[in-house]
Protein backbone atom coordinates (compact mmCIF):
# COMPACT_ATOMS: atom_id res chain seq x y z
CA UNK A 1 0.00 0.00 0.00
CA UNK A 2 1.01 3.72 -0.72
CA UNK A 3 0.84 6.25 1.75
CA UNK A 4 0.76 10.01 0.56
CA UNK A 5 1.48 13.17 2.45
CA UNK A 6 -2.30 14.42 2.95
CA UNK A 7 -2.20 18.03 0.66
CA UNK A 8 -4.16 19.97 3.38
CA UNK A 9 -1.44 19.81 5.55
CA UNK A 10 2.08 18.57 4.29
CA UNK A 11 3.87 19.60 6.90
CA UNK A 12 2.12 17.08 9.53
CA UNK A 13 2.53 13.54 10.45
CA UNK A 14 5.78 11.54 11.52
CA UNK A 15 8.45 12.64 9.48
CA UNK A 16 11.19 14.02 10.56
CA UNK A 17 14.81 15.12 9.35
CA UNK A 18 17.64 12.94 9.75
CA UNK A 19 20.58 13.28 11.24
CA UNK A 20 23.44 12.45 8.15
CA UNK A 21 25.58 11.54 11.12
CA UNK A 22 23.37 8.59 11.62
CA UNK A 23 22.29 8.08 8.07
CA UNK A 24 24.06 5.29 5.95
CA UNK A 25 26.43 7.36 3.24
CA UNK A 26 25.21 6.96 -0.27
CA UNK A 27 27.91 3.91 -0.95
CA UNK A 28 26.75 1.96 1.77
CA UNK A 29 22.83 2.46 0.66
CA UNK A 30 23.59 1.39 -2.79
CA UNK A 31 25.14 -1.43 -1.52
CA UNK A 32 22.51 -2.46 0.78
CA UNK A 33 20.76 -5.59 0.32
CA UNK A 34 17.49 -3.89 0.14
CA UNK A 35 18.73 -1.08 -2.39
CA UNK A 36 17.37 -2.76 -5.40
CA UNK A 37 13.93 -2.33 -3.85
CA UNK A 38 14.22 1.70 -3.17
CA UNK A 39 15.62 2.19 -6.46
CA UNK A 40 12.43 -0.03 -7.98
CA UNK A 41 9.79 2.65 -6.47
CA UNK A 42 12.14 5.48 -7.52
CA UNK A 43 11.74 3.95 -11.21
CA UNK A 44 8.24 3.71 -10.73
CA UNK A 45 8.45 7.18 -9.61
CA UNK A 46 10.78 8.38 -12.26
CA UNK A 47 8.62 6.25 -15.21
CA UNK A 48 5.06 8.64 -14.17
CA UNK A 49 7.10 11.74 -15.03
CA UNK A 50 9.14 12.77 -12.03
CA UNK A 51 12.12 15.27 -13.05
CA UNK A 52 14.13 14.49 -9.44
CA UNK A 53 13.57 11.83 -6.59
CA UNK A 54 15.25 12.41 -3.10
CA UNK A 55 15.06 10.02 -0.79
CA UNK A 56 15.09 10.84 3.16
CA UNK A 57 13.19 9.56 6.37
CA UNK A 58 14.08 6.60 8.45
CA UNK A 59 14.91 4.52 5.18
CA UNK A 60 18.21 6.34 5.28
CA UNK A 61 19.29 4.99 8.58
CA UNK A 62 18.16 1.50 8.00
CA UNK A 63 16.42 0.02 5.25
CA UNK A 64 15.06 -2.83 6.66
CA UNK A 65 13.87 -1.08 10.24
CA UNK A 66 11.99 1.98 8.24
CA UNK A 67 8.19 1.02 8.29
CA UNK A 68 7.80 3.07 4.67
CA UNK A 69 10.31 4.89 2.23
CA UNK A 70 9.74 8.73 2.40
CA UNK A 71 10.70 10.36 -1.10
CA UNK A 72 10.57 14.33 -2.44
CA UNK A 73 9.34 14.22 -5.83
CA UNK A 74 10.00 17.35 -8.29
CA UNK A 75 7.81 17.37 -11.52
CA UNK A 76 5.13 14.60 -11.08
CA UNK A 77 1.79 15.17 -11.39
CA UNK A 78 -1.14 14.30 -8.55
CA UNK A 79 -2.23 12.31 -11.41
CA UNK A 80 1.05 10.26 -11.90
CA UNK A 81 0.87 9.83 -8.23
CA UNK A 82 -2.00 8.07 -8.32
CA UNK A 83 -1.07 5.98 -11.09
CA UNK A 84 2.63 5.14 -9.04
CA UNK A 85 -0.26 4.09 -6.20
CA UNK A 86 -2.17 1.88 -8.44
CA UNK A 87 1.31 -0.17 -9.03
CA UNK A 88 1.20 -0.68 -4.86
CA UNK A 89 1.71 -4.01 -5.10
CA UNK A 90 5.03 -4.06 -6.67
CA UNK A 91 6.85 -2.08 -4.20
CA UNK A 92 8.19 -3.63 -0.86
CA UNK A 93 7.34 -0.73 1.47
CA UNK A 94 4.54 1.72 1.97
CA UNK A 95 5.90 4.19 0.12
CA UNK A 96 5.12 8.26 0.94
CA UNK A 97 5.74 10.67 -1.98
CA UNK A 98 5.35 14.49 -1.32
CA UNK A 99 4.86 16.23 -4.30
CA UNK A 100 7.59 19.39 -4.60
CA UNK A 101 5.66 22.66 -6.70
CA UNK A 102 8.56 25.04 -7.27
CA UNK A 103 6.24 27.78 -7.68
CA UNK A 104 3.85 27.02 -4.68
CA UNK A 105 4.82 28.29 -1.48
CA UNK A 106 2.67 25.42 0.53
CA UNK A 107 5.36 22.77 1.03
CA UNK A 108 8.10 25.07 1.43
CA UNK A 109 9.22 25.00 5.22
CA UNK A 110 8.73 21.05 4.83
CA UNK A 111 10.82 20.70 1.95
CA UNK A 112 13.46 23.49 3.68
CA UNK A 113 12.89 20.97 6.70
CA UNK A 114 13.77 17.81 5.00
CA UNK A 115 15.57 18.06 1.80
CA UNK A 116 19.05 19.04 3.25
CA UNK A 117 18.97 15.64 5.07
CA UNK A 118 17.71 13.85 1.96
CA UNK A 119 19.38 11.61 -0.99
CA UNK A 120 18.85 12.71 -4.67
CA UNK A 121 18.38 9.18 -6.86
CA UNK A 122 18.80 9.70 -10.26
CA UNK A 123 16.73 8.20 -13.33
CA UNK A 124 20.10 5.70 -13.88
CA UNK A 125 20.43 5.05 -10.17
CA UNK A 126 23.30 7.11 -9.09
CA UNK A 127 22.55 8.04 -5.25
CA UNK A 128 24.31 11.61 -4.24
CA UNK A 129 23.64 13.79 -1.47
CA UNK A 130 20.75 16.21 -1.59
CA UNK A 131 23.01 19.50 -1.34
CA UNK A 132 24.26 19.54 -4.80
CA UNK A 133 20.46 21.01 -5.58
CA UNK A 134 20.35 23.51 -3.30
CA UNK A 135 21.22 26.19 -5.92
CA UNK A 136 17.64 26.04 -6.94
CA UNK A 137 15.84 28.11 -4.52
CA UNK A 138 12.05 26.54 -4.98
CA UNK A 139 13.42 23.38 -3.44
CA UNK A 140 15.75 24.39 -1.01
CA UNK A 141 12.39 26.20 0.68
CA UNK A 142 13.70 29.76 -0.64
CA UNK A 143 11.29 30.92 -2.95
CA UNK A 144 11.50 30.79 -6.67
CA UNK A 145 12.02 34.50 -8.10
CA UNK A 146 14.48 35.96 -9.75
CA UNK A 147 16.45 39.40 -8.94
Amino acid sequence: MLLISPSSDPTAGSLSKVDLSKALSPKSLVEHNHWGYIREAADVIYGEGADAVFLFGSCLRDPDAANDIDFLVSGMTCEGRTRVTCQEDRLWKDTDICLIDPDGTALRPFVAHNLPSSMHISKDGTLSLATTWFSIPALAGGGGGGG
